[in-house]
């Protein structure tokens, strides 16, 4: 596992603190990335930014396919339906991709402007693709991303980001907003 040095900028005493692995203190660093992110308002939407626990859950299924079944509405802000058209088997395994896609895909969102049918940037490129480095260095390796799960409130057009899988956490970084 690689260790990962980040500096964080606290607003409340305005200097730099380094959390030295992201990892050890996942608590902290979500808190600090939420507040950041939070920072940058959406024209129509908000956030979806949350991490959990899935040690128990991983021991309790035997295979992958259920326990993201089992983890995906875990995730969510809002009950999924119970009548969600979703086939029985594999169906997870579709929505699965390389880091480079889910991080292109989360930058393209927290981003915003013309994609998502806004005339400026809701927050610069560089800066979101940092935002998705710093919460993806939030979960051990291995870990398996899904995108195009379609977390947050159905009444919004748009939810783009990434479910992120890791042995012992899983987590959402999603952009839930309208045009």
């Amino acid at each position: 596992m690689r260790a990962v040095s980040l500096l964080i900028f606290l607003r409340k005493s305005g200097r730099y603190a380094p959390i030295v692995n992201p990892i050890e203190n996942r608590e902290t660093s979500l808190a600090i990335l939420k507040d950041e992110v939070a920072s940058h308002r959406r024209q129509c939407g908000y956030y979806l930014i949350k991490i959990i626990d899935i040690r128990s859950l991983r021991r309790s299924h035997s295979d992958e396919e259920t326990l993201v079944e089992t983890v995906m509405p875990m995730l969510s802000d809002r009950p999924w339906p119970v009548d969600r058209d979703w086939p029985q088997s594999g169906y997870w395994r579709e929505l699965e991709c390389e880091r480079a896609v889910a991080r292109a895909e989360v930058v393209e969102a927290l981003v915003g402007g013309a994609a998502f049918g806004h005339s400026i940037d809701t927050i610069p490129p560089a800066l979101a693709a940092m935002y998705f480095d710093r919460f993806d260095a939030l979960f051990e390796d291995p870990k398996i991303y899904y995108t195009r799960v379609g977390f947050g409130d159905p009444e919004y057009v748009f939810s783009t980001g990434v479910a992120v899988f890791s042995p012992t956490h899983a987590g959402v970084l999603c952009v839930v907003e309208n045009d």
